[in-house]
């Protein structure tokens, strides 16, 4: 018998600013750095590694980190069997994305994050730049999330829109949205030319102006009449092609010349990729939380939004950023989600 669990759910939406490397560990290939993928060969962004650079951004903005910088600092400390709270906001974000080894508090974090899924990936095009490729599994995926996260919402616009070219993609075309109706156009793409079928659909406004404010990209070269659909059994060949790899060099200071096993080669995920994910309310569950007035009969992903000062953040991920990589610009969408069916 299924019974319905109320949850704070809110999906997100997400663009890579510059090139970014959510890495995965060594690996006997070529590259020797490579990015996370899941088995079917499509790349993502670990939630796991999201809520540790969130975190990390939070908790220097907020001051709640270590004199040495090694770990946040909760701000909580208990005396004569009375709880005192040095920093409501530090025990707060402890108690929302979980704190360090002996400062956490005594159960998990109240806010699953959640994988971030490319929906959208550039690839070079001679015809067009460059187009915006998707396929009907991404396209699926993101599709559950908008529904999770409740009726509306830039995610849900974009979702319906993508589906006017899943069913061409799913018997094996392409599809490319906001051509002339019904023509046949050819595309370029890192594997070749393809002859794809337009479908004169509008992207609504809302939803690009929702985008815009993720990335400018999005208005300097809109998604319509760039996005294509594309089967999903091509899909892992087309998103192999679309990384970035670098080779990089540590030299002798003295010769210039690059020492003896230190020459590697990195990949990243192109810039410009939007991804979809979601940010889950667990509950404050075992913890003395709603003691310092925490969670008070607010979901605890409306407490993060709070925290962070509205529903549009920007972090770094997948480190490099000495380098100039990994900046990530995310959006939670306003709506929370309602009952999830659950067994």
């Amino acid at each position: 018998m299924a019974t319905a669990l109320r949850v704070g759910f809110r999906s997100v939406l997400a663009s890579a600013l510059s090139n970014i490397h959510p890495g995965a560990g060594r690996s006997p290939g070529v590259v020797d750095l490579p990015v996370v993928k899941d088995p079917f060969g499509v790349f993502y962004v670990p939630g796991s590694g999201l809520k540790g650079a969130l975190k990390s951004s939070l908790a220097l903005r907020l001051g709640c980190v270590s004199g040495d910088g090694e770990r946040v600092v909760c701000g909580m400390r208990r005396e004569a069997g009375e709880t005192e709270c040095v920093k409501v906001e530090c025990y707060r974000l402890c108690c929302l994305l979980g704190g360090d080894i002996e400062e956490a508090p005594e159960a998990p974090s109240a806010v699953s994050v959640g994988d971030l899924y490319p929906l959208l990936v550039p690839v070079p095009s001679i015809t067009h730049g460059f187009l915006y490729v998707t396929s009907p599994m991404l396209v699926a995926r993101a599709q559950q999330l908008a529904e999770l996260g409740g009726s509306g919402g830039a995610l849900a616009g974009l979702v319906e829109w993508l589906r006017q070219g899943v069913e061409g993609a799913a018997e094996g075309g392409y599809v490319l949205l906001g051509g002339s109706e019904g023509g046949e156009v050819e595309a370029s793409l890192g594997i070749g030319s393809v002859k794809a079928r337009a479908v004169n659909a509008a992207l609504p406004g809302e939803v690009s102006r929702r985008l815009e404010g993720i990335a400018s990209i999005y208005s300097l070269h809109p998604l319509q009449g760039n996005t294509l659909v594309m089967p999903d059994k091509v899909l892992p060949l087309l998103l192999e092609r679309s990384l970035v790899r670098l080779t990089r060099v540590r030299l002798k200071p003295e010769t210039k010349t690059v020492r003896q096993g230190l020459l590697w080669t990195e990949e990243y995920i192109p810039q410009f990729t939007l991804f979809a994910g979601y940010l889950a309310d667990t509950g404050l569950r075992g913890r003395p939380c709603r003691e310092v007035g925490i969670g008070g009969g607010t979901d605890a992903v409306s407490e993060l939004t709070d925290l962070i000062g509205g529903g549009v953040f920007s972090v770094v991920v997948g480190g490099k950023e000495t380098v100039g990589k990994g900046l990530l610009r995310l959006v939670v969408e306003t709506q929370a989600g309602g009952g999830v069916q659950g067994a």
